[in-house]
């Protein structure tokens, strides 16, 4: 029977593409409404490089002050940065603290903050606020250079500069307070996804979980009344794990189940979750013609996610997915050494022991059925 799809609500759109071209519109306005000024600054000025410092040092020093008084709100809540990403350098820090570089992420300045004391009933709302006290400082500061120095001659160019720097980190705003999804969450929809206590504690269990998915702790598994919200939907697949380390499979099912139907709250890049889960279902019971259908059912960057797993639950599918379908033990001998490291960076919890019997069930299933590929025995 096939599934009836849900429509989006407007709040269940990504619309970063828009919110892209509209900052890009504003860009080459701000570019003209700057070289409209040309004759209120020094005449040897080299306006192209007036241009790009305005718009880099702006951006750059409203990111900084909107996320330094971020993080001082977030401490006062007793919240503690589990995440942060800046110039393309990612720290995670939990128990233990991984350090990474990833180019894609060059322009991100983040942090993700979680309840240092693991409370899950604090109100993370004061948070999404905080960084609006940086702005404000930050649009003083430069309100003020503009009037004492926009008119006296040859610091005229520091006085204009520092109002189209302020002018130019108004995009960095624009991405946190335009009403938009974006392909992360932004302050002002974290506010509106968090309005109620339910969805507060949400917010801090996915959080939580989060962290704890940098060094392999448990998860926090907690039940709702309702999951049609971002992150109340998100607890369902802690929920739905809890019960596969259990073994009862079906209540797991079902779970998968309520996953599919709230499909629409759930962040772009774990979409695939709910189907990559019922993929390693259907392998379960040898059911590999069912699992593969499901497998091509999926787009080409869901199936990228399903072969290339970041989280230690990925790799049972993954293994799967590739010894069941691929001849190439260069692919598998690489997926089982980047499992084995992640197994090797994660403390002795019971979601890694239950996660360990499971991929070596995986495993040792595709050693049986594939003799031919030779794999070697693993423990």
């Amino acid at each position: 029977m096939e599934e009836k799809k849900s429509e989006k609500t407007f709040l269940q759109r990504n619309l970063s593409w828009p919110l892209f071209f509209f900052l890009i519109a504003y860009v080459i306005g701000m570019f003209f409404a700057q070289k409209a000024t040309e004759n209120l600054v020094p005449n040897d000025t080299n306006m192209t490089a007036y241009f790009i410092v305005s718009a880099i040092v702006g951006v750059i020093l409203m990111a900084s002050f909107y996320n330094i008084s971020k993080f001082i709100v977030a401490r006062l809540c007793h919240y503690k940065v589990f995440y942060f990403s800046f110039l393309g350098i990612i720290l995670e820090n939990d128990k233990k603290k991984k350090v990474s570089y990833d180019i894609v992420r060059i322009t991100d300045f983040a942090m993700q903050f979680a309840p240092e004391d693991e409370n899950v009933e604090r109100n993370p709302r004061p948070i999404f606020f905080g960084g609006l006290i940086g702005f404000a400082i930050y649009s003083v500061l430069c309100l003020i250079m503009f009037f004492t120095l926009s008119f006296s001659g040859n610091n005229s160019i520091i006085g204009w500069g520092a109002l189209f720097s302020l002018i130019f980190g108004l995009m960095f705003i624009f991405y946190e307070w335009i009403p938009f999804r974006q392909d992360y969450p932004t302050d002002i929809f974290n506010l509106i996804m968090t309005a109620d206590k339910e969805s507060q504690k949400a917010f801090n269990i996915v959080q939580i979980n989060n962290m704890h998915d940098v060094d392999g702790e448990d998860y926090i598994v907690a039940e709702f009344n309702d999951y049609s919200n971002y992150y109340r939907a998100q607890i369902l697949y802690y929920i739905y794990l809890d019960l596969l380390y259990k073994n009862e499979l079906e209540k797991a099912v079902k779970v998968l189940s309520d996953m599919k139907s709230h499909i629409n709250d759930f962040p772009d890049g774990i979409k695939y979750l709910p189907t990559a889960e019922s993929m390693y279902l259907r392998y379960l019971v040898n059911d590999d013609a069912g699992a593969d259908s499901l497998y091509n059912s999926l787009n080409k960057d869901d199936k990228k996610f399903v072969r290339n797993p970041i989280q230690i639950s990925g790799f049972r599918t993954a293994i799967l997915v590739i010894g069941k379908n691929s001849d190439d033990k260069e692919i598998l001998n690489n997926l089982i050494k980047k499992y084995q490291l992640i197994v090797s960076n994660s403390i002795d919890s019971k979601r890694v022991a239950a996660e360990k019997r499971l991929f070596k069930q995986a495993y040792d299933s595709i050693r049986t059925s594939r003799p031919e590929l030779n794999l070697p025995t693993i423990d």
